[in-house]
């Protein structure tokens, strides 16, 4: 578990060749808190999807079990190119439903999926996840 406040930008993510989770992190007070931008030196071109009928961010990306809230201008923003809907379930937005710059403001932009939401901040370094795991029983 992170602590990324006072920054620019709390986690900026931009390689997108292999998995990557991102949990149990506490990201406020930044003017963004987590920033979604492709990288031009991407090996794999994940913006075709004629290339295999699926979108980038399928079982590359998990953002959840974070306390992502009031971050100056956006909590969560999609970069130029995101297309695809973004998984972002289990992730307490703060008090409202959370500044999310995505589709609802530029419809060239996939979707922000953040329902359902964790009802309350979750606790420092969360292993409480909102859904069982993968191989949980």
């Amino acid at each position: 578990a992170n602590t990324f406040t006072g920054n620019h930008i709390g986690i900026r993510f931009t390689r997108m060749e292999g998995p990557a989770e991102i949990t149990g992190n506490e990201v406020s007070a930044n003017d963004t808190g987590v920033f979604l931008v492709p990288s031009g030196q991407n090996i794999v071109d994940f913006f075709e999807p004629g290339r295999n009928g699926r979108p980038w961010n399928v079982g590359h990306l998990m953002i959840t079990d974070n306390n992502i809230h009031d971050n100056r201008d956006y909590d969560l923003k999609l970069g130029a190119k995101q297309m695809w809907d973004l998984d972002v379930r289990g992730n307490w937005w703060g008090e409202g439903d959370g500044r999310i710059y995505d589709h609802a403001i530029d419809p060239e932009l996939g979707r922000a999926l953040t329902a359902p939401r964790a009802a309350a901040p979750l606790p420092a370094g969360s292993d409480l996840p909102w859904r069982p795991r993968a191989g949980a029983p």
